[in-house]
């Protein structure tokens, strides 16, 4: 009895003072996937975008985002419409006008190499450099079609501003609700009429923070948003 008693003991000693397994480390990869679908990719203690706000990777979807999939970014010769040569440039630049970060990556940072490494594994679907044209002046556009409206408004603006008129669903506190939010400031701050709102809607779709305005909203540029496409979307808002 004695020496059971010693022998399961030995044995519960062995086990408490063996080394604990080491947990499981998510792969360079895996860790890149999780942050160009988080807010955590910026340190802004108030942003809630992420790469995946306005990039699709690989995948098949209807939304009409501002920037260009990124299935074969890491072969791009330039970026932002051939203003950069360097990837690593271009993502703190998103970084820091889109989503407030304050710190860039550097190359040896473990988020800056995790995101390549996610970025890399991607198919080089579109290895090519892209256009990307922003609309130095913003003209006048009619209204257009309002039902066509709707559908691009569902998947270009949606996801950040929410359901037009309520702004349920928003990506964060704070973004203004669409349109109404914003025209009553535009009257009550500027006195602007019918026209210069539209006008104002216009120029802060094709500018984003860029030309004068604020704001983290990016632009779209003509070959992900066409003029007919967005005066359709001021026709949904009814401008």
């Amino acid at each position: 009895m004695r020496r059971g008693l010693l022998l399961l003991c030995a044995c519960a000693c062995a086990a408490a003072c063996a080394p604990a397994a080491e947990p499981s480390r998510r792969s360079a990869i895996e860790h890149g996937r999780g942050l160009f679908s988080s807010p955590a990719a910026s340190d802004a203690t108030n942003n809630g975008a992420s790469c995946a706000t306005c990039h699709l990777a690989d995948q098949v979807d209807p939304r009409v985002l501002p920037g260009h999939p990124l299935a074969g970014a890491v072969q791009r010769p330039t970026f932002w419409g051939g203003q950069y040569s360097e990837l690593l440039r271009s993502i703190n630049d998103c970084r820091h006008y889109f989503m407030g970060a304050s710190t860039p990556w550097t190359r040896e940072d473990e988020q800056g190499k995790a995101m390549f490494a996610y970025l890399s594994s991607l198919p080089s679907t579109r290895p090519d450099a892209l256009p990307l044209t922003i609309v130095r002046y913003a003209a006048d556009l009619p209204a257009g079609d309002a039902a066509r409206g709707r559908r691009v408004y569902d998947a270009s603006c949606r996801a950040c501003h929410g359901a037009a008129k309520s702004g349920d669903g928003a990506l964060r506190r704070g973004i203004p609700v669409l349109p109404d939010q914003v025209v009553d400031e535009l009257r009550a701050r500027f006195g602007f009429g019918d026209q210069e709102i539209r006008v104002a809607f216009i120029e802060k779709v094709r500018h984003g923070p860029f030309l004068g305005l604020s704001g983290r909203m990016p632009p779209y540029a003509e070959e992900t948003l066409s003029d007919a496409d967005l005066a359709a979307i001021l026709g949904y808002l009814g401008l």
